[in-house]
């Protein structure tokens, strides 16, 4: 793996570690496909491209189960239209510094519709809506 050109994750934040540990693939049991604005190399079971929506409607298009997005906000704003299903794990830790959920979003409101909710003893929770209308 070319360790200079996958050292950060979209926001800079460093994933040296996972690869110092040796996990050079964070989800192996699902097909990988990393969008990025920058040159990217990896392991051979991870597609690389660079157009977020133009991937999300190709990978539409396939037969499967779904399409897990993760990444954070500014990826997530910017294909915002093509999501039907929002995860959202919510940490009792307050960061500041206005990270936003769908970073660079126009405003545009769209309903969801809460389908599931689970609250564990450690104060996280897991929040899951669907689109409320259809796209």
């Amino acid at each position: 793996m070319d360790r200079g050109s996958t050292r950060c994750s979209w926001d800079g934040t460093p994933i040296s570690h996972a690869l110092d540990a040796g996990i050079a693939s964070p989800y192996p049991h699902l097909n990988q496909v990393v969008v990025s604005r920058q040159p990217r190399t990896g392991p051979s079971e991870i597609t690389f491209r660079a157009n977020p929506c133009a991937t999300i409607r190709k990978l539409r298009r396939r037969a499967g189960t779904g399409i897990w997005v993760a990444g954070g906000g500014l990826p997530a704003g910017s294909f915002f239209a093509e999501i039907d299903h929002l995860t959202l794990k919510i940490n009792p830790v307050a960061l500041g510094d206005e990270i936003s959920l769908f970073g660079g979003m126009a405003y545009d409101p769209r309903q969801f519709k809460r389908t599931r909710f689970r609250a564990f003893d450690s104060g996280v929770v897991i929040a899951e809506y669907s689109r409320a209308t259809p796209r």
